[in-house]
């Protein structure tokens, strides 16, 4: 093999390598970061995106932040709500209650 051939093949491998090294390391960062969503059937979190989006807009218009939450086992929730929660897109009209009903008091 000419030795500009050898060249041009070892810049690729290198380059394969490289590659393959940059993707086990985003593959490995994933595995690392990843949410233990497990956890939640055994105790309740501490707090949420949800909760802090509406604690920091109650703090916007001046109100009170606190939060009453009342959490209810797996099983007693609707099916339909389950699958409105797990559901990838959120409509408008669903996130419209559910400002309607943060702003009510009703939590």
């Amino acid at each position: 093999m000419p030795p500009r051939r050898r060249k041009r093949r070892h810049r690729l491998r290198r380059l394969f390598l490289l590659l393959l090294l940059a993707l086990l390391a985003f593959v490995g960062y994933e595995a690392w970061t990843w949410p233990d969503i497990a956890v939640l059937a055994r105790r309740n979190p501490p707090t949420t995106a949800f909760i802090e989006s509406y604690r920091a807009r109650q703090r916007a218009a001046g109100r009170d932040d606190r939060v009453l939450r009342v959490f209810a086992p797996y099983g007693a929730i609707a099916p339909s709500v389950k699958r409105a929660i797990s559901s990838p897109r959120t409509s408008t009209s669903s996130r419209t209650a559910a400002s309607t009903l943060a702003r009510s008091g009703t939590r």
